[in-house]
């Protein structure tokens, strides 16, 4: 066994770090799916007793029943965040949503705790009514949403839905404990349904 894994060089961490990485760029799944996904996988090939180098590669589908994974707001939100704070510059709001490909930036103060927020439709609206001059002095706080609407982690992911709809935004932050924790998106649940209608129908 040992003279195999060597010279199939699969390691146990090397095949965790393999699945993981696969997981979030085939699968656009996240963190926390793909560490659920790696762990289970684990453990149901631990349990036939097959040696590492011959483990076949992760599925999604193993971190198990969509229920378990989208329930909560928690299991959605993305928490790998980008952020600014109110004093800075409009232009550093845009270039973050620019580089990232992002439509929703929070604004926190130093300590962390949601203060504000900025979209792609108040970053248009301002530098479509703004002179130039102008824009170039105006910081965060001048144009941003001061009083988000946000929820918190264990919120169940169909209020989140009913919220958004409701109030029509984009976008929830996610606050815990006065502090920002994460934020769902609009595309956030659009993944979620395409995930949704995939397990479907492999039941049907």
């Amino acid at each position: 066994i040992v003279e195999q894994r060597v010279r199939s060089r699969r390691t146990g961490s090397q095949w965790i770090l393999t699945n993981y990485n696969k997981l979030l760029a085939e699968e656009n799944c996240s963190t926390e799916e793909a560490l659920v996904a790696v762990t289970a996988g684990i453990v149901s090939r631990q349990q036939k007793g097959r040696p590492v180098h011959e483990w076949d590669w992760v599925t999604l589908e193993e971190s198990g029943y969509w229920i378990h994974k989208y329930w909560r707001v928690e299991h959605i939100m993305s928490t790998d965040l980008f952020t600014v704070q109110k004093d800075d510059l409009v232009d550093l709001a845009a270039c973050i949503m620019d580089w990232k490909h992002i439509r929703h930036v929070p604004v926190e103060d130093e300590n962390g705790c949601l203060v504000g927020l900025i979209t792609s439709g108040i970053l248009l609206k301002h530098y479509a009514d703004t002179c130039t001059e102008v824009k170039k002095m105006l910081a965060v706080s001048d144009i941003m949403i001061h009083d988000p609407i946000f929820v918190p982690p264990e919120t169940l992911t169909l209020d989140a839905v009913k919220i958004m709809k409701k109030h029509r935004v984009g976008c929830l932050p996610v606050v815990k404990g006065n502090r920002l924790a994460g934020i769902v998106t609009e595309h956030d649940l659009m993944n979620i349904s395409a995930r949704l209608l995939e397990e479907f129908s492999r039941h049907q």
